[in-house]
């Protein structure tokens, strides 16, 4: 059975997940990977192009929302979709990161949900036992 790190839960207007990590820079990860999921079919998406990225923030969850608002701009900006991000760089101010993915075809790609933004509704970014989770509310 495939380790589950992250779930989608529905919110009035909105959609959210629920993520999870052994370490901050997996729930980083898992948290992109949760986006991509909800932005379209990533089982789709050939990892043919590569679009790096940067991200600060003061603290962890204003990073994590510029992380996740950062991956949104480039998909709508470039017209793309992706199937997997790496975290080149992690620290609780700064992200370094890679996307890979093509450009958006409508024959083949189907866009789940039109996510705007990442918002820091109920955000908060908890240590349970040995588990890192947070909950994330997307505005679509």
């Amino acid at each position: 059975m495939e380790d589950k790190n992250f779930e989608i839960i529905y919110h009035t207007a909105d959609v959210g997940v629920k993520v999870w990590g052994k370490t901050l820079k997996g729930v980083f990860k898992n948290s992109a990977k949760s986006l991509l999921t909800l932005i379209s079919d990533v089982k789709k998406v050939e990892p043919s192009i590569k679009v790096k990225g940067r991200v600060e923030g003061d603290d962890i969850e204003e990073l994590l929302v510029n992380f996740l608002n950062e991956i949104i701009f480039i998909h709508e900006m470039e017209n793309m979709v992706f199937s997997d991000v790496e975290i080149t760089s992690f620290n609780k101010k700064k992200v370094n990161f890679t996307l890979f993915g093509e450009k958006y075809n409508p024959e083949k790609h189907s866009i789940n949900f039109g996510v705007k933004a990442c918002t820091y509704y109920g955000l908060k970014i908890n240590k349970k036992d040995s588990i890192f989770e947070t909950r994330i509310i997307f505005d679509t």
